[in-house]
């Protein structure tokens, strides 16, 4: 299933939890998104939790536009979001996310990204999970809720890539300060490049 632009659901006031097992897509790959996705959710102001187990893929309109790069940004008590099997985001954001889950998947190209960050910057985030073995380029620039300690579990759980093409995982200044040098190089020893 694929979702290709307009909203999922608006104006849901009283739905608080959002399961869609077999959503694929949310926009296309591959081509450019002819279709806006602003809000992609809608209104749904007591929405809390999402599950969407099969996502694999979420692409943007129009990358220059911040409102069209949130698509959770309309569910003001959102706070769980879990997608497993997403191997490509231009970014995921939510004014109130604070939980994130990712399972351990690997790219299908290796430009493929998922970004976290955003005009709204995931200020409330502070549990994000990635699976063992994960494989996506990954960015969390504006993340900067996130520990210590859940930055050093998302690195013990990238994958090895020292035989295959370096990975990238992308922090900001205040994520960087967090990591000792040692830290940081558990990821470059899998053949991870960290930056800013």
């Amino acid at each position: 299933a694929s979702i290709t632009g307009g909203y999922v659901v608006g104006s849901c006031g009283a739905l608080a939890t959002l399961s869609l097992p077999a959503l694929a897509s949310i926009g296309t790959t591959g081509t450019p998104l002819r279709l806006d996705l602003n809000g992609i959710l809608g209104t749904c102001a007591a929405l809390e939790s999402i599950a969407l187990p099969a996502l694999k893929y979420i692409t943007a309109i129009n990358m220059s536009n911040a409102e069209s790069r949130q698509f959770f940004r309309d569910s003001a008590k959102l706070i769980t979001l879990t997608l497993p099997s997403l191997q490509s985001a231009n970014f995921i954001t939510a004014r109130n996310i604070t939980s994130l889950t990712l399972g351990g998947n690997k790219y299908e190209n290796a430009t493929d990204v998922i970004d976290v960050s955003g005009s709204y910057a995931n200020t409330f985030l502070t549990n994000l999970t990635v699976g063992q073995g994960f494989a996506i380029n990954l960015t969390l620039n504006g993340c900067d809720a996130l520990t210590h300690d859940v930055l050093v579990a998302i690195i013990a759980n990238l994958a090895n890539q020292t035989t295959d093409v370096p990975l990238t995982l992308k922090l900001d200044s205040t994520l960087i300060a967090l990591l000792s040098a040692g830290e940081i190089a558990v990821a470059t020893n899998k053949n991870w490049n960290v930056i800013i």
